[in-house]
């Protein structure tokens, strides 16, 4: 077996000469502070005619926030599991079981982002709370901008992981054992 192996060079150039090119495009604070504002976060998108009271907003954002914070708490204090991939029939990797226990159940990339989605909600959920009470000035720009960006991550790999499930992981399990256990 191969104890470990360097990534090939020409990946790690274009990973690096990709991520000097955009780091040019990422918005500077200030442009993350004209969006980031506290009426960002208290005012429903889709309800203009009745403005819905910041602190619904809270309570339902809160609520997926803590939900989130609780099956994630279950999941690594849990038995556990050992999924065992399944590959192509050509493949030369062999199957065996992963021993996925306690932070490691947290692993793969879907469940990643199903924290950073809590975290997100977590993060918007408070500021409406804050303001809905009160107290505004306990609201710091830094909470503010971590909100946006959690957001700004969190919805796209959001689409991104329900379609690879949808589309590339079910209906290979499908095919290949009829077992989708590890996806539920």
């Amino acid at each position: 077996t191969l104890p470990s192996a360097p990534p090939p060079v020409h990946s790690v150039i274009f990973v690096a000469i990709s991520g000097i090119a955009l780091f040019h495009s990422l918005p500077s604070l200030h442009d993350i502070d004209q969006v980031a504002t506290i009426q960002t976060f208290t005012s429903a998108v889709l309800d203009n005619d009745n403005q819905q009271h910041p602190a619904c907003l809270a309570i339902a954002r809160l609520t997926f926030g803590l939900f989130v914070l609780i099956t994630t708490i279950t999941r690594v204090l849990g038995k556990g599991m050992a999924p065992q991939p399944t590959y192509l029939p050509k493949s030369k990797l062999k199957a065996a079981p992963l021993a996925l226990v306690g932070l490691r159940t947290l692993a793969a990339f879907t469940l990643w982002m199903w924290v950073l989605l809590g975290i997100c909600f977590m993060l918007t959920g408070s500021i409406p709370l804050l303001h809905a009470i009160d107290r505004s000035d306990l609201i710091s720009p830094w909470h503010l901008r971590l909100a946006l960006l959690s957001f700004e991550v969190s919805a796209p790999c959001a689409f991104l992981v329900s379609t690879v499930v949808k589309y590339a992981l079910w209906p290979h399990a499908l095919k290949s054992n009829g077992n989708t256990e590890p996806f539920k």
